[in-house]
């Protein structure tokens, strides 16, 4: 469980929801693109990976907070009252339990971790990640009091979601 936050304003939290819906939007988005396998090895290839995982990251520390700092959003601030989010989201689910680490050691940091990943082992499972963080944000929006909700998240969610 995560130490108590100070309860945020709506009006903060109609802001920062802006900022979730673009994580959510990247990622379904450039999951889209890397599993139509359409733009080959390269530079851009290794951007959109880079892109994917840094915005599931995101959404992770949203959803599942490890070790949250005390200016993170998280999806718990949403909830001042009622339900917790910690008892309305459930279990992590099992892909998403090394991607934090997998994207700190191999994207967002330069480590010596990086020497020791196998070829095999550097492949992201796109749709897996995307499959197990949209239910997140489906539990999420089910159970938010709408107040707290920015403009984005009143328009139709994306059309291949």
């Amino acid at each position: 469980m995560t130490k108590a936050r100070p309860p945020r304003e709506a009006k903060i939290l109609q802001r920062a929801s802006e900022h979730v819906y673009y994580e959510l939007w990247m990622l379904e988005h450039v999951a889209g693109i890397l599993t139509l396998d359409a733009v080959g090895e390269g530079a851009i290839l290794n951007a959109l990976i880079e892109s994917f995982t840094i915005h599931a990251r995101s959404l992770l520390q949203f959803f599942h907070p490890r070790s949250p700092r005390p200016d993170d959003v998280l999806a718990q601030d949403f909830f001042p009252t009622g339900p917790t989010w910690e008892d309305i989201r459930g279990a992590l689910p099992k892909s998403l339990t090394k991607l934090e680490d997998r994207v700190g050691k191999e994207i967002a940091h330069l480590t010596y971790a990086r020497l020791n990943v196998a070829p095999e082992d550097k492949l992201w499972q796109f749709n897996e990640v995307r499959k197990d963080i949209r239910p997140l944000a489906d539990l999420f929006c089910k159970h938010v009091d709408q107040r707290y909700l920015g403009p984005s998240w009143k328009a139709p969610r994306h059309p291949d979601a």
